[in-house]
């Protein structure tokens, strides 16, 4: 079982690839991109809510939780919960975010 900020930094993660993917003139029209962010890191950790309701264990066990950022086979593949692993995750989100602030940047300076 991975580590809560591992979860969340792979959602992140993912909501930061997306928006470097993105033409920059679409990309603009996002209001922020922390905010994305956010959001996409906590839609990651919804199974980890198991822990306080047993009504989610089932979801959190199950390869539906995959739905929430690939959390089921981080929970298999990390199942011992190394510290590692999750300051990783974190260490590459922190990139992206600054690749798309960077980029973002030099392109509205650019103009």
């Amino acid at each position: 079982m991975s580590m809560a900020i591992g979860h969340f930094a792979v959602g992140a993660s993912t909501a930061f690839l997306v928006l470097n993917i993105i033409p920059p003139k679409i990309r603009r029209k996002v209001p922020d991109y922390g905010f994305v962010g956010i959001v996409a890191g906590l839609w990651a950790m919804i199974p980890d809510l198991a822990r306080f309701t047993d009504r989610l264990l089932g979801l959190h066990n199950s390869i539906a939780a995959n739905i929430f950022f690939f959390h089921q086979i981080m929970d298999v593949r990390d199942f011992t919960d190394s510290a590692i692993v999750s300051a990783a995750c974190v260490g590459f989100m922190v990139v992206l975010m600054l690749t798309l602030w960077a980029a973002d940047f030099w392109q509205r300076k650019a103009k």
